[in-house]
């Protein structure tokens, strides 16, 4: 999404929902009217940037924007990644590439890194708390485990792309990885969510094997999973497990040898190794108007599906992504 607002763009989506003027008509345009103070704009060299940091005590003021204008962008979105030829990318076919959590490195495979600009003002981005038991049985609490995800005011995910075709459905076990394109019809199991970045002076980028790349790069080479502008639009892939949680949860060696260590989204293997494999990112989003949202793929109801969403991602005025490790050096199980 610009972050200059094409609000005559987004108006013209509200209109052609009803033809004539009445209660509803109005009910429907009220949204955009309201967010017409809602100003975007994209860093410029020698723009001044000032972000703060979070302090307890601090009233920090959060507020959404109406979820008629979210679906409005989701139709926005959905129509203009619908543009985006169904052909062989620079990479292969599209949709043969999914993203894995990077740790330490990518080695043969191409690396992604996804760079967040986000809330400016009291910014509370953290890396998610592990409790760690000593022999003694007391509880301390480090960092957790979130591969080379970089933390700070702002959030850079790593990830390396690898062939989609190795990875596999648990029994008993779900997992997600980043998905270079969304299948709205389909016998898998995605979703997108979209991040509200920060709206002033937005520093957003992306980065394929450490060159910049444009929107429009990323769509032609790897697929229409992806909106990187000034807000970020991401698809995961869902492998659901096939019968819900059980005793034959997977072990690191079910996951597939790809020569170099990595992580996929959702809380597994807690009880592989004593030190720390799982881990999370809390993201703090837009506060102003925001306009997070999270899309399914699935329309019916289906609680494996919404469970394993869940163990990924915490949707809301801000997100948490859930990681775990399951490929690493000298494992034993």
């Amino acid at each position: 999404m610009r972050k200059i607002l094409t609000l005559t763009v987004i108006l013209s989506v509200f209109l052609s929902v009803t033809s004539c003027e009445n209660e509803e008509d109005a009910m429907v345009k009220k949204p955009v009217t309201e967010l017409l103070d809602k100003v975007e704009t994209s860093y410029m060299v020698g723009d001044e940037k000032i972000e703060t940091s979070f302090q307890e005590g601090v009233d920090k003021k959060e507020t959404d924007a109406p979820e008629g204008y979210k679906l409005a962008l989701m139709e926005l979105f959905e129509k203009e990644l619908n543009k985006i030829p169904k052909t062989r990318s620079t990479k292969g076919t599209r949709g043969e590439l999914v993203g894995v959590i990077k740790y330490l490195s990518c080695g043969r495979y191409d690396e992604l890194e996804i760079h967040m600009d986000c809330e400016d003002s009291h910014n509370h981005n953290y890396v998610l708390p592990y409790r760690k038991m000593d022999n003694n049985g007391n509880y301390s609490y480090v960092p957790s485990w979130v591969g080379d995800t970089e933390v700070d005011k702002n959030i850079t995910l790593k990830f390396c792309l690898v062939p989609k075709r190795l990875f596999k459905k648990f029994e008993h076990y779900s997992y997600g990885v980043l998905s270079t394109t969304f299948e709205q019809s389909s016998n898998d199991y995605y979703f997108q969510r979209h991040f509200d970045n920060e709206d002033s002076k937005t520093k957003n980028w992306v980065k394929l094997n450490g060159v910049r790349k444009t929107n429009h790069d990323i769509a032609q080479e790897l697929g229409n999973g992806f909106d990187l502008r000034d807000n970020t639009l991401l698809t995961f892939q869902i492998f659901l497990s096939e019968k819900g949680h059980g005793s034959s949860d997977p072990t690191p060696k079910n996951f597939p040898n790809l020569g170099i260590e990595y992580g996929v989204f959702g809380y597994i293997g807690q009880g592989w190794v004593e030190e720390n494999v799982t881990g999370g990112v809390h993201i703090d989003d837009e506060d102003h108007k925001n306009m997070n949202y999270l899309k399914r793929n699935w329309s019916e109801p289906n609680m494996r599906a919404e469970g394993a969403l869940q163990e990924m991602i915490k949707g809301g005025h801000d997100t948490e992504l859930y990681m775990s490790l399951v490929r690493y050096c000298n494992q034993k199980y």
